[in-house]
Protein backbone atom coordinates (compact mmCIF):
# COMPACT_ATOMS: atom_id res chain seq x y z
CA UNK A 1 0.00 0.00 0.00
CA UNK A 2 2.82 2.21 0.91
CA UNK A 3 4.59 1.54 -2.53
CA UNK A 4 1.24 2.65 -4.39
CA UNK A 5 1.17 5.38 -2.50
CA UNK A 6 4.46 6.64 -3.13
CA UNK A 7 4.71 5.68 -6.96
CA UNK A 8 0.86 7.82 -7.24
CA UNK A 9 2.81 10.68 -5.34
CA UNK A 10 5.52 10.28 -8.11
CA UNK A 11 2.99 10.21 -10.88
CA UNK A 12 1.12 13.24 -9.65
CA UNK A 13 4.43 15.06 -8.91
CA UNK A 14 5.23 14.98 -12.87
CA UNK A 15 2.02 15.82 -14.00
CA UNK A 16 1.97 18.37 -12.28
CA UNK A 17 5.38 19.68 -13.37
CA UNK A 18 4.82 18.71 -16.57
CA UNK A 19 2.03 21.36 -16.61
CA UNK A 20 4.07 23.97 -15.15
CA UNK A 21 6.40 23.32 -17.47
CA UNK A 22 4.29 23.63 -20.49
CA UNK A 23 1.87 26.33 -19.17
CA UNK A 24 4.46 28.79 -17.85
CA UNK A 25 7.74 28.69 -20.84
CA UNK A 26 8.89 32.30 -19.48
CA UNK A 27 10.40 30.03 -16.62
CA UNK A 28 12.98 28.64 -18.89
CA UNK A 29 12.40 29.68 -22.72
CA UNK A 30 12.85 33.48 -21.93
CA UNK A 31 15.43 35.92 -20.86
CA UNK A 32 13.96 38.93 -21.90
CA UNK A 33 10.65 40.77 -20.13
CA UNK A 34 8.83 43.66 -20.64
CA UNK A 35 5.55 44.72 -19.15
CA UNK A 36 3.61 47.45 -21.16
CA UNK A 37 0.11 48.62 -20.72
CA UNK A 38 -1.91 45.38 -20.32
CA UNK A 39 0.59 43.45 -21.84
CA UNK A 40 3.64 41.20 -20.79
CA UNK A 41 6.11 40.23 -23.77
CA UNK A 42 8.18 37.55 -23.54
CA UNK A 43 11.32 37.04 -26.21
CA UNK A 44 14.16 34.90 -26.71
CA UNK A 45 16.05 38.17 -28.20
CA UNK A 46 16.59 41.53 -26.58
CA UNK A 47 13.28 43.57 -26.74
CA UNK A 48 13.85 46.92 -28.64
CA UNK A 49 12.11 50.20 -28.23
CA UNK A 50 9.99 49.32 -31.21
CA UNK A 51 7.82 47.28 -28.81
CA UNK A 52 6.38 50.29 -27.25
CA UNK A 53 4.84 51.35 -31.08
CA UNK A 54 3.90 47.75 -31.62
CA UNK A 55 1.93 47.64 -28.42
CA UNK A 56 0.50 50.95 -28.83
CA UNK A 57 -1.26 49.99 -32.44
CA UNK A 58 -2.41 46.62 -30.69
CA UNK A 59 -3.91 48.66 -28.19
CA UNK A 60 -5.88 50.81 -30.24
CA UNK A 61 -6.91 47.86 -32.35
CA UNK A 62 -8.51 46.01 -29.70
CA UNK A 63 -10.02 48.51 -27.70
CA UNK A 64 -12.44 49.21 -30.94
CA UNK A 65 -13.42 46.11 -29.74
CA UNK A 66 -17.16 46.21 -27.89
CA UNK A 67 -15.85 43.49 -25.69
CA UNK A 68 -12.50 44.75 -24.78
CA UNK A 69 -12.10 44.14 -20.75
CA UNK A 70 -9.52 46.59 -19.67
CA UNK A 71 -9.08 44.18 -16.77
CA UNK A 72 -7.48 41.88 -18.53
CA UNK A 73 -3.41 40.98 -19.19
CA UNK A 74 -2.15 39.60 -22.52
CA UNK A 75 1.04 36.91 -22.23
CA UNK A 76 2.81 37.40 -25.82
CA UNK A 77 5.66 34.95 -26.63
CA UNK A 78 7.95 35.83 -29.03
CA UNK A 79 10.54 33.48 -31.19
CA UNK A 80 12.86 34.41 -33.55
CA UNK A 81 13.80 31.13 -34.96
CA UNK A 82 11.22 28.00 -35.82
CA UNK A 83 13.91 25.19 -35.21
CA UNK A 84 13.62 26.39 -31.39
CA UNK A 85 11.23 25.93 -28.27
CA UNK A 86 9.45 22.92 -30.35
CA UNK A 87 10.05 19.85 -27.75
CA UNK A 88 7.30 20.64 -25.67
CA UNK A 89 3.42 20.45 -27.16
CA UNK A 90 0.84 23.34 -26.77
CA UNK A 91 3.15 25.84 -27.35
CA UNK A 92 3.83 27.41 -30.77
CA UNK A 93 2.29 26.45 -33.82
CA UNK A 94 3.95 24.64 -36.69
CA UNK A 95 2.18 26.35 -39.44
CA UNK A 96 0.31 29.31 -38.29
CA UNK A 97 1.50 33.07 -37.56
CA UNK A 98 0.56 32.45 -34.42
CA UNK A 99 -1.12 30.89 -32.07
CA UNK A 100 -3.41 31.29 -29.06
CA UNK A 101 -3.87 28.20 -26.13
CA UNK A 102 -6.65 28.34 -24.74
CA UNK A 103 -7.76 27.91 -20.52
CA UNK A 104 -4.32 29.56 -20.16
CA UNK A 105 -4.31 31.91 -22.85
CA UNK A 106 -0.90 32.30 -23.86
CA UNK A 107 -0.19 34.27 -26.57
CA UNK A 108 2.82 32.18 -29.03
CA UNK A 109 4.29 34.40 -31.36
CA UNK A 110 5.58 31.69 -34.47
CA UNK A 111 8.38 33.89 -35.47
CA UNK A 112 8.94 37.75 -34.98
CA UNK A 113 11.19 40.89 -35.60
CA UNK A 114 10.24 43.41 -33.13
CA UNK A 115 12.84 45.60 -35.08
CA UNK A 116 10.80 45.57 -38.61
CA UNK A 117 7.61 44.96 -36.60
CA UNK A 118 7.08 41.76 -38.85
CA UNK A 119 5.92 38.12 -38.23
CA UNK A 120 6.27 34.91 -40.06
CA UNK A 121 5.30 31.52 -41.01
CA UNK A 122 6.86 28.74 -42.05
CA UNK A 123 5.37 28.90 -45.12
CA UNK A 124 7.11 31.83 -46.55
CA UNK A 125 4.31 34.46 -45.71
CA UNK A 126 4.49 37.46 -43.36
CA UNK A 127 2.47 40.27 -41.98
CA UNK A 128 2.67 42.86 -39.89
CA UNK A 129 3.77 41.84 -36.16
CA UNK A 130 1.14 44.40 -34.23
CA UNK A 131 -1.66 43.06 -36.75
CA UNK A 132 -0.90 39.46 -35.60
CA UNK A 133 -0.85 40.28 -31.92
CA UNK A 134 -3.78 42.17 -32.06
CA UNK A 135 -5.21 39.18 -33.88
CA UNK A 136 -4.38 37.04 -31.16
CA UNK A 137 -5.66 39.08 -28.06
CA UNK A 138 -9.02 39.38 -29.91
CA UNK A 139 -9.40 35.02 -28.98
CA UNK A 140 -8.64 36.23 -25.62
CA UNK A 141 -10.92 38.45 -25.57
CA UNK A 142 -13.72 36.05 -26.72
CA UNK A 143 -12.73 33.48 -24.83
CA UNK A 144 -13.47 35.76 -21.84
CA UNK A 145 -16.27 37.17 -22.73
CA UNK A 146 -18.49 34.03 -24.15
CA UNK A 147 -16.38 30.91 -22.90
CA UNK A 148 -18.07 28.14 -23.42
CA UNK A 149 -20.34 29.85 -26.17
CA UNK A 150 -17.65 30.33 -28.48
CA UNK A 151 -18.87 27.41 -30.85
CA UNK A 152 -22.69 26.75 -29.88
CA UNK A 153 -23.48 25.48 -33.53
CA UNK A 154 -22.40 22.94 -35.71
CA UNK A 155 -22.12 25.49 -38.57
CA UNK A 156 -20.04 27.72 -36.45
CA UNK A 157 -17.20 24.86 -37.53
CA UNK A 158 -15.48 24.73 -41.19
CA UNK A 159 -14.53 21.87 -42.87
CA UNK A 160 -11.18 22.79 -42.05
CA UNK A 161 -11.37 22.91 -38.40
CA UNK A 162 -11.45 26.89 -37.92
CA UNK A 163 -14.08 28.76 -35.63
CA UNK A 164 -15.19 31.22 -38.90
CA UNK A 165 -17.10 34.09 -36.62
CA UNK A 166 -14.04 33.78 -34.17
CA UNK A 167 -11.14 34.00 -36.78
CA UNK A 168 -12.96 36.57 -38.90
CA UNK A 169 -13.80 38.80 -36.39
CA UNK A 170 -10.14 38.60 -34.85
CA UNK A 171 -8.57 39.65 -38.33
CA UNK A 172 -12.17 42.12 -38.99
CA UNK A 173 -10.20 44.25 -35.59
CA UNK A 174 -7.11 43.36 -36.56
CA UNK A 175 -7.65 45.45 -39.98
CA UNK A 176 -8.69 42.84 -42.35
CA UNK A 177 -7.65 40.98 -45.06
CA UNK A 178 -4.21 41.59 -46.64
CA UNK A 179 -5.59 40.14 -49.74
CA UNK A 180 -6.87 41.47 -52.77
CA UNK A 181 -10.76 41.98 -52.43
CA UNK A 182 -11.47 41.26 -56.25
CA UNK A 183 -8.48 38.81 -56.83
CA UNK A 184 -9.92 36.54 -54.53
CA UNK A 185 -13.87 37.25 -54.92
CA UNK A 186 -12.75 36.00 -58.56
CA UNK A 187 -11.38 32.66 -57.07
CA UNK A 188 -14.33 32.04 -55.00
CA UNK A 189 -16.83 32.90 -58.34
CA UNK A 190 -14.76 30.38 -60.44
CA UNK A 191 -13.92 33.45 -62.42
CA UNK A 192 -9.89 32.61 -62.47
CA UNK A 193 -7.57 29.58 -62.27
CA UNK A 194 -5.10 31.61 -59.56
CA UNK A 195 -4.71 29.50 -57.04
CA UNK A 196 -4.28 30.83 -52.95
CA UNK A 197 -3.36 28.25 -50.08
CA UNK A 198 -6.02 27.10 -48.16
CA UNK A 199 -5.37 28.82 -44.79
CA UNK A 200 -5.68 31.74 -46.91
CA UNK A 201 -8.49 31.68 -48.83
CA UNK A 202 -10.37 30.04 -45.72
CA UNK A 203 -9.15 33.17 -43.81
CA UNK A 204 -10.28 35.88 -46.29
CA UNK A 205 -13.86 34.01 -46.14
CA UNK A 206 -14.04 34.19 -42.53
CA UNK A 207 -12.86 38.08 -42.60
CA UNK A 208 -15.13 39.12 -45.59
CA UNK A 209 -17.97 36.92 -44.22
CA UNK A 210 -17.90 39.15 -40.79
CA UNK A 211 -17.10 42.04 -42.02
CA UNK A 212 -19.74 42.30 -44.41
CA UNK A 213 -22.28 41.00 -41.23
CA UNK A 214 -20.77 44.31 -39.57
CA UNK A 215 -20.37 46.83 -42.21
CA UNK A 216 -23.66 46.37 -43.97
CA UNK A 217 -25.75 44.47 -41.64
CA UNK A 218 -24.88 46.44 -38.56
CA UNK A 219 -25.09 43.42 -36.40
CA UNK A 220 -23.19 42.97 -32.66
CA UNK A 221 -20.31 40.69 -31.22
CA UNK A 222 -23.13 39.01 -29.32
CA UNK A 223 -25.61 38.43 -32.18
CA UNK A 224 -22.13 37.14 -33.99
CA UNK A 225 -21.63 34.24 -31.73
CA UNK A 226 -24.95 33.56 -30.15
CA UNK A 227 -26.72 32.91 -33.45
CA UNK A 228 -26.65 29.78 -35.67
CA UNK A 229 -25.42 31.26 -39.02
CA UNK A 230 -24.37 29.29 -42.23
CA UNK A 231 -20.25 31.02 -43.67
CA UNK A 232 -21.79 29.69 -47.44
CA UNK A 233 -25.13 31.72 -46.53
CA UNK A 234 -23.46 34.66 -45.59
CA UNK A 235 -20.70 34.27 -48.28
CA UNK A 236 -23.20 34.19 -51.29
CA UNK A 237 -25.41 37.45 -49.66
CA UNK A 238 -21.94 39.83 -49.36
CA UNK A 239 -20.80 38.32 -53.26
CA UNK A 240 -24.02 39.32 -54.38
CA UNK A 241 -24.07 42.82 -52.81
CA UNK A 242 -20.76 43.58 -54.00
CA UNK A 243 -21.83 42.22 -56.92
CA UNK A 244 -24.45 44.49 -57.43
CA UNK A 245 -23.53 47.82 -55.33
CA UNK A 246 -19.32 47.31 -55.27
CA UNK A 247 -17.65 47.24 -51.45
CA UNK A 248 -14.14 47.98 -50.26
CA UNK A 249 -12.29 46.88 -47.33
CA UNK A 250 -13.59 48.46 -43.89
CA UNK A 251 -11.31 48.39 -40.58
CA UNK A 252 -13.46 48.94 -37.58
CA UNK A 253 -13.92 51.87 -37.14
Amino acid sequence: MKKIVKYSSIVILLIVLIIIIICFPQLYYFDNKLTYKNFNVYSDKPITPKIYLILDKVDILIKKSEIYDSTLQFKIFIRSDYSVHNALPWQFSNSAYAITRPIIRNIFISKGNLQSNVAYKISGGSRPLDEIIAHETVHVLIENKFKNDRAKFPEDWTKTGFLWKEEGYADYIARGSTLDINKVLSILQNKTDIKLSTYELEYFKYWFAVNYLFEKKKIKIKELMQSQISLDNILNDAMHEMNTHGTKSHPPK
